[in-house]
């Protein structure tokens, strides 16, 4: 009996060290590597509505509309434009003159030249929210009834 245990244990001894001769092993490595982009996007959740202006009264008719911008973190001079001509039109011969901020008192003129009138945009990866505030001025007494629209581009620069 002692014999066949030697020998099962001799066994398992030869196999546990061929078994050993095949777990060798080899390694290598290698980079993973990325690169974030420097973008943004721009959009407007709706029109600038004014409603009615009436004329009679004289008085400035306020509105407001919302431009999301959302940039790379980490960016920087990152800022948006307004174009327009601050006159919209019947499509005939009739205007109204209109005008569009960056704060409620309408008193920050919102354009599109660089260094001036444009509203700086924080780059952190996250959505931005600006409002648009709009005004029609007063006094447009001679303007004739009618609809009136013009079209604004809003331009995201970095």
């Amino acid at each position: 009996m002692r014999t066949n245990i030697r020998n099962f244990a001799a066994a398992v001894l030869l196999l546990t060290l061929s078994c050993g001769a095949f777990a060798q092993s080899d390694s290598s490595t290698f980079d993973v590597t990325a690169t974030v982009a420097s973008t943004c996007s721009i959009s407007s959740s709706s029109s600038l509505a004014f409603g009615s202006y009436d004329p009679v009264t004289a008085a400035a008719v306020t509105g407001t509309t919302t431009v999301a911008v959302t940039c790379s973190n980490g960016m920087s001079g990152t800022n948006v434009g307004l174009a327009y001509t601050g006159s919209m039109s019947d499509g005939a011969s009739g205007t109204l003159t209109y005008g569009l901020y960056s704060d409620a008192g309408h008193t920050t003129s919102w354009g599109d030249t660089a260094g001036v009138d444009r509203v700086a945009v924080t780059a952190d990866g996250t959505q931005q929210n600006l409002t648009v505030y709009g005004r029609i001025d007063p006094n447009q007494t001679t303007a004739p009834i009618g609809s009136y629209s013009e079209t604004v581009t809003a331009t995201v620069y970095w």
